[in-house]
């Protein structure tokens, strides 16, 4: 992980919420899981496989969200009460569809995650098996918690937009509304991305976990490669052994990521079971 950037330098939609500090020096950064390593690679190729399927997907899914808050802007500069502006939201009905599709990915994601554990255990000379549907209750609450959580985003900045612009017409309040929601969800690395990204993590810990609650394995370890640059708490848990299951979500409970990290949302590590 990269060392985070201090929230109260953020700006929600900017392209620094939740960026990499290594996406500030251009380029891309090589994600550093190992070809010699199939785990971590197949586990890596499938988060970024649904991470990029999601985004693809995002104006669309996101387009009732922001038409919905362009409308109650664009209503509130129009009577002349800015006031308004500090009590826009998503409804309940745009967020739960929202969440559809969130969840749809990230339970998919769960049950490639659970096969790769079985995969695993077969490299290693044991047999197990998944589960049916592995992790997709652990799935379908952080998808929506994290539809909660974009919807409450985008509220925020058609707010702060419309604010910025008070005293302009009402319809072009309205345009420049949709073109920032538009925005948010353009960054690999910002509000969308992040906490999609979140949830693809969550997702693939939630069904290898489903897994390994039903078939513990004889200990586990650390991996803390998958990332991007490292923070200095991920690089000293990296290679860690633990004797239990239990052991081992202690350090890495049900979100996915190292308890310490100074990433937070964006950790990429995982725990190795070994058979």
């Amino acid at each position: 992980m990269s060392e985070p950037v201090d929230d109260d330098d953020l700006e929600l939609g900017s392209d620094l919420f939740g960026r990499w500090a290594d996406d500030e020096q251009g380029g891309q950064v090589e994600v550093q899981a190992a070809a010699a390593d199939p785990a971590a690679e197949r586990i890596q190729q499938q988060w970024d496989a649904a991470k990029q399927r999601l985004l693809k997907r995002w104006p669309k899914l996101a387009r009732p969200m922001v038409s919905e808050l362009a409308d109650q802007a664009e209503a509130a500069v129009e009577v002349g009460d800015l006031g308004l502006l500090g009590e826009l939201q998503v409804s309940a009905g745009v967020v739960s569809a929202l969440a559809v599709p969130l969840r749809t990915s990230g339970t998919e994601l769960a049950a490639e995650a659970a096969a790769g554990v079985v995969a695993e255990a077969a490299e290693q000379g044991a047999v197990i098996s998944s589960p049916a549907e592995p992790g997709a209750r652990r799935v379908e609450q952080h998808a929506d918690a994290v539809a909660r959580i974009i919807a409450a985003g985008y509220a925020s900045g058609a707010a702060r937009t419309a604010l910025q612009l008070a005293g302009s017409e009402s319809g072009d309040v309205r345009v420049e509304v949709e073109r920032h929601l538009d925005e948010l969800g353009q960054s690999v690395s910002g509000l969308v991305g992040t906490e999609i990204g979140s949830l693809l993590s969550a997702a693939q810990f939630a069904g290898r976990l489903a897994v390994l609650e039903e078939h513990p394995a004889d200990s586990y370890t650390a991996v803390e490669y998958l990332d991007k640059s490292a923070c200095s708490a991920c690089r000293k848990v990296a290679r860690k052994s633990y004797a239990t299951l239990r052991a081992a979500l202690a350090d890495y409970p049900l979100g996915g990521q190292f308890r310490s990290c100074e990433g937070r949302s964006r950790c990429r590590g995982f725990v190795r079971p070994n058979f």
